[in-house]
């Protein structure tokens, strides 16, 4: 059986599309990116059994790591964009 959560990401990327169509695009990519991870992880689940969400539901340090590792890519990618490529360049940030 397909999990419920694959339907709420499919829900949430067909928002994101509709979101994109009206030029709404205040939460475009985080709707985008949560509803295709929901999505697939229940497809993992509906193929081995196994998920990084049921995995994550067993063992908490799984989201520990889980968020150290993003924060650390996210710095790493913001270090490639902004000092190495000058992909972009922040000119009016507060503080």
């Amino acid at each position: 059986m397909f999990r419920w959560y694959g339907l709420a990401g499919i829900t949430l990327v067909i928002a994101s599309y509709i979101a994109n169509f009206f030029r709404l695009d205040v939460f475009n990519t985080a709707l985008f990116t949560t509803g295709f991870w929901l999505f697939f992880d229940s497809l993992d689940y509906q193929i081995n059994k196994n998920s990084i969400l049921h995995r994550v539901m067993k063992q908490h340090t799984i989201l520990l790591w889980l968020v150290l590792a993003g924060v650390f890519i996210g710095y790493v990618f913001e270090f490639f964009g902004r000092e190495i490529s000058g992909l972009w360049l922040i000119t009016n940030s507060p503080g």
